[in-house]
């Protein structure tokens, strides 16, 4: 495990300063994340993501690293926060106690059923996407292609979303291409 020191993170008070620069556009680029992050999550707005990340930021729970673009960080946070989200989901569904809006209980067992028999295979899948997005996560622009793809953005749209050029998502395409082939050479092997 590395340490790292203290040094090597921002403060709060330069995390809070960094929240109250964010522009416009930022916010734009935020809540697309936050929206991206949330689709297939039940019972969890993208503003309450938002706004539990900020929280973790303000709180020292989640630090800043230098040289780490503050929207990307914050960015890694809603991640993060999601991932909890579908980790605990994925226990509560191991323990038969998932709640829908309208449950049916098995008068067998006593289990709550899932009213959506696909929620297994859209779990299964956001934790694929969430380990590709992992290969990715300190680069914004190769997770911002990742994220688009996944929402089926067209790539002039995920340009225009993610503020890139035509040259920047090219190559960051490139990078994203590579990577995936040579895991998926790495998985062959084993």
């Amino acid at each position: 495990m590395t340490e790292h020191a203290v040094d090597d993170y921002a403060t709060i008070d330069e995390a809070v300063a960094a929240l109250e620069q964010l522009t416009a556009e930022d916010m734009i680029r935020l809540e697309k994340v936050a929206r991206y992050r949330v689709s297939g999550l039940p019972h969890v707005e993208w503003r309450d993501l938002f706004q539990t990340s900020v929280e973790r930021v303000i709180a020292g729970t989640r630090q800043w690293p230098r040289g780490v673009g503050f929207v990307v960080f914050l960015s890694g946070v809603m991640k993060s926060v999601t991932n909890e989200h579908w980790k605990h989901l994925g226990r509560a569904k191991k323990a038969g106690v998932i709640m829908e809006f309208s449950p049916r209980v098995s008068e067998a067992t006593g289990r709550v059923a899932s009213d959506n028999p696909g929620q297994d295979s859209e779990l299964a899948a956001q934790q694929e996407l969430e380990r590709v997005e992992s290969l990715f996560e300190n680069d914004e622009h190769a997770l911002a292609i990742i994220m688009s793809k996944a929402e089926g953005y067209s790539p002039a749209e995920a340009q225009e979303m993610f503020g890139m050029t035509a040259k920047e998502y090219s190559t960051a395409m490139k990078r994203v291409r590579r990577k995936l082939l040579r895991k998926k050479k790495i998985e062959g092997e084993q």
